[in-house]
């Protein structure tokens, strides 16, 4: 990554070949600083994502009751996507149904829909 710098002077000529060469040089070096720092954040947000995958994967061992591992899968993956709001869905045939709903944002448990007619995505049919 090449970087670019700025400097302004009232001075006519203030900066000769050699100052122009160090400005470029420390343009390089805060370019480098700055794509580092994108990889550290990057490396967080991967670090704190497979956090997240190993909560969900702990809750789902846990626990015998079905109700609180949704849940806990529903929380941990609002969490996971910053989300508002996030819930578990099950399927029987051609009925979804919510099984678990958090945050701010929520399907009311209970809620259902039925997967044929009109409203059913293509790509879901595959899986009726």
């Amino acid at each position: 990554m090449r970087g670019a710098l700025s400097t302004q002077s009232y001075r006519p000529d203030a900066y000769g070949s050699e100052d122009i060469e160090l400005l470029g040089g420390i343009a390089d070096l805060a370019a480098v600083a700055i794509e580092n720092a994108r990889h550290v954040s990057e490396l967080d947000r991967r670090s704190r994502e497979a956090d997240k995958l190993k909560e969900i994967g702990r809750a789902l061992m846990s626990s015998l009751d079905f109700e609180e591992v949704l849940g806990r899968v529903s929380a941990a993956a609002m969490d996971l996507l910053d989300a508002d709001g996030a819930g578990v869905w099950t399927f029987d045939h051609t009925l979804a149904t919510v099984r678990s709903s958090v945050g701010s944002i929520q399907v009311p448990v209970g809620t259902t829909w039925d997967l044929e007619g009109p409203l059913v995505p293509d790509h879901m049919r595959e899986f009726l």
